[in-house]
């Protein structure tokens, strides 16, 4: 009797976010294994790493053990680094395992990452569940990746890149990583998603990969998810991973009565995204009613011409009102600026600081703009004056507008202000 291939999906982490479990690798595995021909095929585990406190000798120990024939990792533009040590070091002690890379970071790129990562057999372009099972499916039956939609594969010295592969249209066709059984519920990082895109189209934001276009799980997908995971007792906080929580005042009052009717225990929302111009008494009410302790916002920028230039809609009057309405009832905000925007200065981003303070919200995070694969300003970075590191996490350098030193003192500027906010 043939052996089954064994399996193992990974990926590295942060501790600086909430995102210890993959829920991406949980796709991944409920799809693979509701094929019936590939769940008798294969076995698959999912281990999930940290970037701070795992070093890669640590991974290859595991992995070492473990001896996989495939290895799976989810890249992303704070875990590539990692992700190319392991690949690179794995040669030498696992020789027969076939490395395969996913993920915003480099789905876009996939050519490039191939050439620069010569232990790395393919790359999985865009949502990974349909694209990976096959890839799965080929490599159990000993065949390549020839014609395998949404891969790049190597084949000898030549890289090759299959058609793309559409968006899957119907999403309840993915298993729920939860109601299948791949992921367990965990307090603190359970994530739920109801839909796929965003509505919006920064210029600096993978999120919605090209499409204003939203996808969504049905309506007794995601109530059926909600009941499942509430109905964990020692489950006392999770999130929702979609862009904005609260895209219309219908769609929030039902997620809003999914949440209420399922919370037998007393669990709270946390970092869940808002658009907070959208946010008025009434929305306040739905989100104290689904027990929303903490939201995540920008603004990002306010000045008109830096918002206007990448793409944001902010409206200083609604942003400030809805901020203000959320913590004045309980519901804590983190507010988000980024450092390095295009047309953006050391006055201007003086001008966004200002403003956020002044809003008082209970967290603010500064980060220095990443110019993400995939995204126009990728795309746009030489026209636009745009000079980034090309090795991940691909911070900005310098712009037109934003000199090298005026934007490090920016960021020293920024370090200050966070270690004072923040700790207070």
């Amino acid at each position: 009797m043939k052996e089954k291939l064994k399996v193992l999906l990974t990926s590295f982490n942060s501790c600086s976010s909430p995102h210890h479990l993959s829920l991406a690798l949980g796709y991944l595995k409920a799809y693979a294994m509701a094929d019936s021909e590939l769940a008798s095929a294969v076995d698959i585990e999912i281990a999930d790493f940290c970037t701070d406190c795992n070093p890669v000798t640590q991974v290859l120990f595991y992995l070492t053990g473990a001896q996989p024939d495939v290895v799976g990792v989810s890249c992303y533009c704070w875990n590539m680094e990692k992700v190319s040590d392991l690949v690179r070091l794995a040669a030498g002690v696992l020789p027969k395992t076939t490395f395969i890379l996913g993920g915003p970071e480099v789905g876009p790129i996939a050519e490039e990452v191939l050439a620069k990562n010569d232990n790395a057999a393919a790359v999985v372009r865009g949502e990974g569940e349909e694209t990976f099972t096959e890839c799965l499916k080929r490599l159990a039956a000993g065949d390549t990746l020839a014609g395998v939609a949404g891969a790049t594969y190597r084949s000898g010295v030549e890289i090759i890149s299959n058609p793309d592969r559409p968006p899957i249209e119907e999403l309840d066709r993915i298993p729920s990583p939860y109601l299948s059984g791949a992921l367990r519920p965990l307090d603190g990082v359970t994530y739920l998603e109801t839909y796929r895109g965003c509505p919006f189209s920064c210029a600096y934001c993978y999120e919605n990969k090209g499409l204003r276009r939203l996808r969504y799980f049905s309506d007794e997908r995601v109530d059926s998810e909600i009941k499942y995971v509430m109905s964990h007792p020692e489950v006392r906080t999770f999130s929702f991973i979609d862009s904005v929580f609260n895209l219309s005042k219908e769609r929030t009052a039902k997620l809003v009565g999914w949440l209420s009717e399922a919370n037998v225990h007393g669990a709270g929302l946390h970092t869940i995204e808002v658009a907070t111009e959208q946010v008025d008494e009434e929305t306040v009410n739905l989100f104290k009613k689904a027990n929303v302790l903490s939201v995540e916002t920008g603004p990002q920028a306010v000045h008109p011409e830096t918002t206007a230039n990448v793409s944001r809609h902010f409206d200083r009057d609604k942003f400030s009102a809805g901020v203000r309405l959320m913590e004045e009832t309980g519901i804590k905000v983190t507010c988000d600026m980024i450092l390095g925007l295009p047309r953006d200065n050391f006055f201007r981003f003086a001008q966004t600081v200002a403003f956020v303070f002044g809003l008082a919200p209970a967290k603010v995070v500064f980060s220095t703009l990443n110019v993400l694969p995939g995204t126009a300003l990728y795309r746009q970075a030489d026209t636009a004056g745009l000079e980034y590191d090309e090795k991940p996490p691909h911070i900005i350098q310098q712009t037109a507008s934003f000199p090298f030193r005026e934007l490090r003192k920016a960021e020293m500027f920024a370090h200050s202000l966070d270690r004072e906010y923040n700790m207070s």
